[in-house]
């Protein structure tokens, strides 16, 4: 079986498995995701788009993972249980690869062995040699932590099927603030200018718009945050 026929059938099996089990009661303020993370959920014709954002990639994916194991239950509910701490690897030759095949991986756990994760870190993003010959791949190395599904104490929320390639976002966004050069009174205006990075070539070109709050009395604050958009099958 190729992996995604493995995932099928695990996720399907895992389905019936549960059909026939009681279920936890939901708890108050799911849907308050600002409350708990950088992340939200948003709807898309028959499917739901999760959104993540952070103040770098590895932050931004970390969120993506928290959105769709909250999406499917509760992470508020999930107590870590060090017997399922995962270190797992996974690559990509380009962001958008990196970024499925971090949430297939993710999905794929939770499917074959019934982990629900409640923290996902992102402990390394670099390039490595291709194991295909020439050129180089982006890897992931990230740390899992969570505890096994169980649907007495884990609310349910909506079963994911499979991530998607489809309408998928990649984006840095480069903020300006300009704030008081003593410290005081916080920033005084903010200007954005935002770049897509489909295959990790780095922020495009372009300065920020709407500058305000300069001369000497004034500094430039610069940070950037990153947002990621990935629609997934329900």
């Amino acid at each position: 079986l190729t992996h995604a026929e493995a995932h099928g059938e695990a996720t399907a099996a895992a389905v019936r498995e549960r059909a026939g089990m009681r279920r936890a009661a939901p708890l108050g303020g799911h849907d308050e995701t600002r409350a708990m993370g950088d992340f939200e959920f948003l709807d898309h014709t028959a499917d739901v788009q999760l959104h993540a954002w952070g103040d770098s990639l590895e932050h931004a994916m970390e969120e993506l993972a928290r959105a769709m194991f909250h999406y499917m239950s509760d992470i508020r509910a999930v107590t870590p249980d060090p017997a399922c701490q995962r270190t797992l690897t996974i690559q990509g030759h380009d962001r958008h690869t990196m970024v499925f095949r971090f949430l297939d991986e993710l999905l794929f756990l939770f499917s074959t062995e019934g982990v629900i994760c409640s923290s996902v870190t992102v402990e390394r993003i670099s390039q490595v040699p291709s194991s295909e010959g020439s050129g180089s791949v982006l890897e992931l190395c990230m740390a899992v932590e969570g505890e096994l599904f169980d649907l007495e104490k884990h609310p349910t929320g909506t079963e994911i099927k499979a991530i998607t390639f489809s309408n998928m976002q990649v984006l840095e966004k480069e903020e300006e603030e300009a704030a008081a050069a003593d410290g005081g009174g916080g920033p005084t205006a903010v200007a954005a200018a935002g770049s897509s990075l489909p295959d990790g070539s780095g922020a495009g070109g372009g300065g920020a718009g709407g500058a305000a709050g300069g001369g000497p009395h004034h500094r430039r604050l610069r940070r950037q945050t990153v947002d990621l958009f990935v629609i997934v099958d329900i």
